[in-house]
């Protein structure tokens, strides 16, 4: 979303699409994304725009940020 031109869309692939919850990502922090996914991605590109990168920043900008918030960072 912040950098098109550096978006390799022959390097897509499907990684983590199960359920976000306040464990996945606990497990994550504590033992980074290859913990919960096995190729290092959360999500599946299919359908990807710059609208839905910017939406997901923001999402994920939100949970890092309320993360930090209830662990006293």
């Amino acid at each position: 979303a912040l950098h098109p031109q550096k978006v390799r869309i022959d390097r897509f692939a499907r990684g983590y699409t199960g359920k976000v919850d306040q464990q996945l990502l606990d497990r994550a922090f504590q033992d980074g994304i290859g913990a919960v996914s096995a190729n290092g991605i959360l999500g599946d590109p299919e359908g990807a725009s710059e609208r839905i990168g910017k939406a997901c920043l923001d999402a994920v900008t939100s949970l890092i940020a309320d993360y930090a918030r209830a662990r006293g960072a």
